[in-house]
């Protein structure tokens, strides 16, 4: 048994380090070996249970631990666990405990702040936010238990992290917020940016960074927290909130043009020469000369030495004081000197984005456009076309004939319903238009137009708890979600283990949008008691694998029989997790202490925060506790985006997605896929067949499409393809991905690193196997990427040259 060094009397709120023993054991030199750290608390009882965060180990030769205010005198057990990856990498691995160490945290003398973060609750991106958001200001504390903290936040104008009172000193906004530590040593404020907004407004916008002209896009802000005017510590990441007030302007130094002819405004050449032109063409490539409303607009960009490269344009409304935004495209590859945009028609909304919302101007009727041309991987800045009072597109307020008239039905056929019906559906947001209008179609067939909106947001809250935030079909109870296409039927499995790691018992795990298990599938009727585990496991697979969307008729098949006494919100969630509890009062008691569903319920108890807690029993209102926090977290994500693939939506100007000809996907052509300098200097053929064709495209549109856009095309492929002839010569494996047109070696340029690209891989992509190839721990030679069409593994590991011979260990990167 290996030996673990560090302190085992760790004092609460610093970080002290773990490592093994290299004196004590000799695999610690084992390449294929990688060790897992996993945290272990003793119980009252004796027993020790497993509180590893989130259940995802720390990996490593040396980890870090810290100990917060709640544990001081409780006894921890760090554990290390040697995994063995057997080789070739695609066997399976082996798990054996390799060393503990027992930790006993002691008390701090000193009382204090250790942590500030300020977040927005329940959003994707927990640091953006808008004006009418709330958000949430923790301090986490030491020796402070009951005590209060003073929440103070600023608006940041000072560049870098961290707070800086000199530079910020006019920027303090004049609430102060406060906050109790609670028993686990956290202090936690709400601030309303709605209560303060127009005093924040006033503030962020009146005192601006050094060296910017206007605020930006963004008002970032910070908090600070003290205990008793001392201590002061602040939060390092800042929020961004949307500044109303702030209106976008072309940059000054790029390429204009007037959008026609008849566009009055100036011009401004590109001075360097690679924009050379952009104006408005019809559907045949016909400059245009006048448009109007419900016009199809395409754009023509004309450049020089940019193929390959990158651009974006903006349309701008002209003013001799201001300019307007009125479209803006996404990012457009250059495969010709000249380039014809998909484009966008030109509607009532876009045009109002030029009006200045004054009675009698004439923007009101009639306007101007230039548009900008932005390169986006060139240093070069953009150019402005059609800003010269002999030059810009005049648009007139005028309805097209192909334009229905608004009063004309037709007219609603390409608007999202959703925009107006489930606006306000609880987590609306993290799901898709196709989910959100299934999900009320739902709740109006078993529960009625009245009650629909209700018992939607219920179910949706519902999903929200039992499928942890993910929404998703095949989230496994108990597991951290997966890629849907690397799930098999022994992932469902639960083992029961004694003291010695023996397997006692085994059950099912739930699965799905309400994590359905063994009694809900036989309630149903798809499942028949008796058939065994593997149907079950059979059948648990499919509604992982089928989607979300799909899977929501199981789910109205679990209520749909008990409808008639599901008379709240409250009730589906009952109905799910405590069927006895549903139509029942508040006070009803669902389980006592000495059952075992109290046992496995007993922390709804113990950390209850109503009238009830801690009374050995679990009431309905303490099991509503999580749905209800659930709903209040859901109002803060409610949609914001309506894009339902089901309705025909306005077009819009987008980089074309469809492969020209040669290509395979939009970055990846079958002349890249095939290039291959043994081929050629030794007379061989490398033409992938029907099948290696697709599979390169999917290879292309998964791996290699994805890897180009987040580098800006600063990467090289350095092999793709090898056919049976070139792998042999090439002394490849016969099972190498690369023989099937399923697996790429790639490395950076202009400054990306192949860890870089390794890493975005690792953390972003579905894939089968990355391979860290030779190399440094700090950068590879290259980067291997196999993708299958289906079952990829996301298996990571590294080559590495032991006695002249390739080995393949197991490597989990720590970046």
């Amino acid at each position: 048994m290996a030996a673990i060094i560090g302190n085992q009397n760790p004092k609460v709120g610093e970080t002290n380090f773990y490592e093994i023993s290299i004196f004590s054991s000799l695999t610690f030199f084992n390449p294929g070996s990688k060790y897992e750290w996993y945290l272990f608390k003793k119980q009252k009882n004796g027993n020790w249970i497993d509180i590893t965060k989130n259940g995802i180990p720390k990996t490593g030769n040396k980890v870090d631990y810290t100990f917060f205010e709640p544990v001081a005198g409780d006894l921890f057990e760090i554990r290390i666990f040697e995994v063995k990856q057997a080789l070739p990498p695609s066997t399976q691995s082996t798990k054996t405990l390799y060393g503990k160490l027992q930790v006993r945290p002691t008390a701090s003398k000193i009382g204090q702040i250790d942590k500030v973060v300020l977040f927005n609750r329940g959003k994707k991106d927990v640091n953006k936010a808008n004006y009418r958001d709330t958000l949430i200001a923790q301090a986490f504390c030491t020796g402070l238990f009951g005590q209060e903290i003073e929440f103070q936040l600023w608006e940041d104008d000072a560049p870098g992290e961290g707070h800086n009172a000199e530079i910020n000193k006019n920027n303090k906004i004049p609430r102060v917020y406060k906050a109790i530590v609670n028993e686990k040593g956290i202090a936690e404020a709400k601030i309303s940016l709605s209560a303060d907004e127009k005093i924040m407004r006033q503030i962020a916008n009146k005192y601006l960074m050094k060296g910017d002209k206007d605020e930006g896009a963004n008002h970032e802000y910070y908090v600070t927290a003290t205990h008793l005017g001392k201590g002061e510590k602040a939060s390092q990441v800042n929020v961004n909130v949307a500044n109303p007030d702030y209106k976008p302007k072309p940059k000054e130094n790029t390429a204009k043009f007037p959008a026609t002819p008849a566009s009055k405004t100036p011009k401004q050449p590109d001075t360097k020469g690679k924009i050379i032109d952009a104006y408005f063409v019809d559907a045949n490539k016909k400059k245009l000369t006048k448009v109007k409303i419900g016009d199809k607009i395409r754009v023509r960009v004309d450049s020089q030495n940019l193929k390959g490269k990158h651009i974006q344009y903006v349309v701008w409304e002209y003013d001799s004081i201001s300019h307007d935004e009125v479209y803006r495209s996404a990012k457009i590859r250059v495969d010709y000197d000249s380039v014809v945009t998909g484009g966008f028609t030109l509607t009532d909304d876009i045009f109002s984005k030029g009006t200045s919302g004054v009675w009698g101007d004439s923007d009101n009727e009639k306007q101007n456009y230039f548009i900008e041309v932005i390169p986006l991987e060139i240093s070069g800045e953009s150019k402005k076309f059609g800003v010269d009072s002999d030059g810009l597109m005049e648009v007139e307020k005028l309805k097209s004939p192909s334009v229905v008239d608004k009063n004309n039905k037709q007219d609603t056929k390409g608007k999202c319903i959703c925009q107006e019906q489930y606006k306000n559906l609880v987590w609306g947001g993290a799901v898709s238009c196709e989910f959100r209008k299934k999900v009320v179609q739902i709740c109006l067939e078993l529960w009625g137009e009245e009650k629909k909106m209700q018992m939607a947001n219920g179910l949706m809250a519902v999903m929200n708890v039992e499928t942890a935030g993910s929404f998703k079909a095949h989230q496994i109870m108990g597991k951290s979600l997966q890629d849907v296409n690397s799930i098999t039927k022994d992932d469902f499995w639960l083992y029961k283990k004694d003291k010695n790691g023996k397997i006692i018992s085994k059950s099912s795990r739930a699965v799905g949008l309400i994590q359905f298990t063994q009694a809900a599938l036989q309630a149903i009727g798809e499942f028949k008691s008796g058939t065994g585990f593997d149907k079950l496991h059979e059948l648990k697979l499919k509604l992982a694998k089928m989607g979300e969307v799909n899977q929501l008729d199981y789910v109205k098949k679990y209520f749909a029989d008990s409808k008639a006494k599901i008379k709240s919100p409250e009730d589906i969630y009952l109905h799910v997790f405590a069927p006895k509890g549903v139509g029942k009062a508040d006070d009803f008691v669902l389980y006592e202490s000495g059952t075992e569903e109290y046992r496995q319920n007993a922390s709804v108890d113990t950390k209850s925060t109503g009238d009830n807690k801690n009374d050995k029993k679990i009431q309905r209102s303490e099991i509503l506790e999580r749905y209800h926090n659930s709903v209040k977290e859901g109002e803060n994500n409610k949609p914001k985006e309506f894009k339902c693939s089901a309705t025909k939506v306005a077009p819009v100007a987008k980089t074309p997605e469809a492969p020209k000809e040669g290509m395979l996907s939009v970055h990846l052509s079958l002349a890249q896929a095939v290039k291959s300098d043994t081929a050629k200097k030794n007379g061989l053929d490398n033409t992938p067949s029907a099948a290696e064709k697709e599979n390169l495209k999917q290879l292309g549109i998964n791996i290699y499409d994805k890897i180009y856009d987040k580098f800006n095309g600063n990467v090289r492929l350095t092999s793709v393809f090898r056919s049976e002839a070139v792998n042999k010569k090439v002394g490849g494996s016969s099972t190498s991905q690369h023989r099937f047109g399923q697996a790429l070696d790639i490395q950076g340029t202009n400054g990306i690193t192949n860890k870089q690209i390794f890493k975005y891989v690792k953390e972003n992509l579905t894939y089968h196997q990355i391979i860290w190839e030779y190399g440094s721990k700090n950068e590879p030679d290259w980067v291997h990427v196999g993708y299958k069409p289906l079952g990829n593994k996301k298996t990571n590991t590294r080559a590495t040259r032991v006695n002249g011979k390739t080995k393949y260990i197991t490597f989990d990167l720590a970046i």
